[in-house]
């Protein structure tokens, strides 16, 4: 039995490194298996216990694991209270051959509040249907209730499936008017089947101010799909049926993403669900990802693609695919929110037939009121194809300042229109009309960065490295004090040049320097160019690479 034991032991370890878990030093892993009897220690897989109660009243350390019998379906809810004084686990599993399923029935199914430093991943989580749960039931839900817990950090999410609930499948939920989430990780997950919203990162609403704080920070969305998260059709107070939504957020990115099907039964004829979008946002990047065939309910309210929502700062769309959508493609949007909609860039996306409801076009703008406007955008290297009666561009109003649209690409056939008419504060300019044989859907995974690196976030100091372990740091971004600092790391030597470019394409400031160390670092003087919204580009014949910068 000991040599059994043994065995076990080495299987679990080797499972768990599979998975990408680490386990600290001293951590305790805890089995719930359906053979399992909870008056037995849940120390091994021969002494697992067999309920979700027994995991609820069980009082863990902080490094613990929690790892399900995988293949086995365990009814019940997971509920981890920050004002029980307990701890919680670190890490919540699968074991064995499958995933376990969390089968909650009416009830939220995992539900966290004020803890952080925790992985779920390797899991099905089930409600009994979105129709039949409530819009309050959500299938993992986090809440930060602050001020005492402050920011509630390093969380991951990976290789989950939520489907079944009224609410959201993920639902990251501040209740305190400062403190909310950072460092959160959603990789690998499908969500599908829900009420509101696939994934849904929500910030808090301040009454006084009337708008979204923002409470996250450090947000991560990648490969993960959303689809049929259709709405609910009794909620008539805001928008249900969206696929990710990330808001109330300083610093995120959404990649490697897609969104599907979403929306078909929203219920509020006032606003309305988009495939991936984010609002009240600071410095989000969405790149990568598709979106299509996302509806917008009974009134027809959005069911676009992506968004760019109210309050959207510094934020971009790049290198996306959307089509058969029945709202816009691409939406520039403004609500009555206290946070400005300013510098925010949509560029080299493909739209194929978005803007289905003909309110709609491949892209939209709109601004609700002279005090609500779209500020200091660029939409530009986009290409549009309909073959189908709309319009490539709608403005809906005049509320806007500084918009540039330059550049992009039109094919238009079978009755399809350039615009009704374009708004007199949006200047458009260097369209190109032509059609191909193909399609324009498909994009390689390719850009016009540095072939062997990524830049995560607008305003990061770190970057996503691969392959070749170079790094390129921009900062301060936004730039306040009139200088601007790159920082190279294990670049390709050689000779490069640095280019600053304004919105209307002007170059404003040109710098060539020689790379021949490990770690260089070339300043920038801009202090005299204006606030607004720059492109930096560093090439050489080789090697290209093109970061927003703001100048405030």
């Amino acid at each position: 039995m000991h040599v059994l034991k043994q065995q076990l032991w080495s299987c679990s370890i080797i499972t768990l490194f599979i998975l990408g878990i680490y386990l600290p030093a001293e951590a305790n892993i805890y089995y719930v298996s359906k053979n399992g009897a909870d008056s037995l220690d849940g120390r091994s897989q021969l002494t697992a216990w067999k309920s979700l109660a027994q995991v609820n009243r069980f009082v863990f350390d902080n490094n613990d694991t929690l790892l399900f019998e995988g293949g086995a379906v365990f009814n019940g809810v997971i509920n981890l209270p920050g004002t029980s004084g307990k701890s919680k686990p670190a890490f919540i599993s699968s074991y064995g051959v499958g995933k376990a399923t969390i089968k909650s029935g009416l009830l939220t199914a995992i539900n966290i509040v004020n803890t952080g430093n925790m992985t779920i991943s390797n899991l099905i989580i089930s409600g009994d249907g979105y129709k039949i749960t409530n819009g309050t039931t959500h299938g993992i839900e986090y809440i930060s209730e602050g001020p005492l817990a402050g920011f509630i950090s390093n969380i991951k999410i990976d290789e989950v499936e939520v489907s079944g609930f009224g609410g959201n499948g993920i639902y990251f939920h501040p209740k305190d008017s400062v403190f909310g989430f950072s460092d959160v990780r959603i990789t690998n997950c499908s969500l599908h089947d829900n009420g509101i919203a696939g994934l849904y990162v929500n910030g808090t609403w301040d009454n006084v101010k009337q708008l979204i704080r923002f409470n996250n920070a450090n947000i991560y969305v990648g490969n993960t799909v959303a689809f049929r998260n259709y709405g609910r059709s009794g909620k008539k107070d805001n928008w249900s049926g969206s696929g990710i939504l990330v808001a109330g957020t300083i610093r995120g990115m959404i990649e490697h993403c897609e969104a599907y099907e979403n929306g078909a039964e929203n219920g509020s004829g006032g606003a309305g669900p988009i495939g991936i979008w984010t609002d009240d946002s600071k410095y989000i990047t969405i790149q990568y990802c598709v979106s299509h065939h996302n509806k917008g309910g009974k009134a027809k309210k959005d069911g676009g693609g992506f968004d760019l929502d109210g309050g959207s700062f510094g934020c971009v769309i790049q290198y996306c695919n959307s089509y058969e959508n029945e709202g816009a493609g691409y939406s520039l949007f403004q609500w009555q929110t206290g946070n400005p909609w300013k510098y925010d860039t949509i560029r080299y996306n493909n739209s194929t037939n978005d803007g289905r409801n003909s309110s709609y076009g491949s892209i939209t703008c709109w601004g609700f009121g002279k005090n609500y406007k779209v500020n200091e955008a660029q939409v530009y290297g986009n290409k549009i194809k309909m073959d189908k009666p709309g319009n490539a561009m709608v403005f809906l109003d005049n509320h806007f300042s500084n918009v540039h649209i330059y550049d992009n690409e039109f094919c238009l056939e079978n009755g399809a229109t350039y615009s009704p008419g374009i708004a007199s504060k949006v200047t458009v300019s260097g369209s190109k009309f032509k059609c191909k044989t193909d399609t324009i859907i498909a994009l390689p995974d390719t850009t016009i960065i540095l072939t062997d690196t990524i830049i995560v976030l607008p305003d990061t100091t770190v970057a996503a490295v691969v392959t070749h372990q170079t790094e390129v740091r921009v900062f301060p971004n936004p730039v306040t004090n009139g200088l601007l600092n790159i920082s190279f790391s294990n670049m390709h030597p050689g000779n490069y040049t640095i280019r600053l470019v304004n919105i209307v394409g002007m170059v404003v400031s040109l710098k060539h320097i020689e790379l021949n160390q490990p770690t260089m670092l070339v300043p920038l003087n801009v202090n005299r160019q204006a606030a607004g919204a720059y492109a930096l580009q560093i090439f050489n014949e080789q090697y290209q690479l093109m970061k927003t910068v703001f100048i405030e």
